[in-house]
C-alpha cells in the first residue's frame, strides 16, 4: 500500500470522526437526555447501526435491479429469431 493511500485513509478516518463529534454535539444539545452518556456513544452507535443498514439496503437494490436487467436481456434474446 502507497503512503498516499494510508494518509488518504486516516484523514477518511478522522473526517467520519468529526463528523460523528459535531452530529453528537447537536443532538445532545437538543436532547439533554444523551448528555449523561460518555462522548455521546449511544447516538454514535445508532448513526452506525443506520448507516450499515441502510448500506444493505442499498446493496439489496442494486442486486434487483441488476437481476431484473438480466432478465429482461434474456427476455429480449428469446423474442428473436
Amino acid at each position: 500500500m502507497t503512503v498516499c493511500r494510508v494518509i488518504a485513509l486516516v484523514r477518511t478516518d478522522y473526517f467520519y470522526l468529526f463528523i460523528f463529534t459535531v452530529i453528537s454535539i447537536q443532538v445532545q444539545r437538543e436532547q439533554p437526555f444523551f448528555e449523561r452518556y460518555e462522548n455521546g456513544w449511544p447516538i454514535r452507535s445508532m448513526m452506525q447501526t443506520y448507516l450499515s443498514n441502510s448500506k444493505q439496503a442499498a446493496k439489496k437494490r442494486r442486486a434487483a435491479l441488476a437481476q431484473s436487467d438480466d432478465q429482461e436481456e434474456i427476455d429480449e434474446g428469446e423474442g428473436v429469431g
